[in-house]
C-alpha cells in the first residue's frame, strides 16, 4: 500500500472524495479572483512583497494536489 492510499484509509476517505474537495476549494478561489480581481491582485502582490505565499500560490498548490491524487504527478 503506498503512502497516499494509507493516509486516505486513515482519514476514511477516497481519492475521488478528496478530488471533489480540492476542486471545490480551487473553484472558490477562482470565483473570488473573477468577482474581485483588483482585491485578488492586491492581496497577491502584497503577500509576494512580504515573502509570504499568496492566493495564487494557493491555487497552484490545490492544482498540484489534485493532479497528485489523480495520479498525474
Amino acid at each position: 500500500m503506498d503512502e497516499l492510499t494509507e493516509v486516505l484509509v486513515f482519514d476514511d476517505t477516497t481519492g475521488a472524495e478528496i478530488l471533489l474537495y480540492l476542486d471545490a476549494l480551487a473553484q472558490q478561489l477562482n470565483d473570488f479572483r473573477s468577482k474581485h480581481p483588483h482585491t485578488y491582485s492586491y492581496l497577491c502582490e502584497t503577500a509576494t512583497g512580504t515573502g509570504d505565499m499568496s492566493l495564487g500560490d494557493g491555487i497552484s498548490a490545490l492544482n498540484w494536489a489534485a493532479n497528485y491524487v489523480a495520479g498525474d504527478e
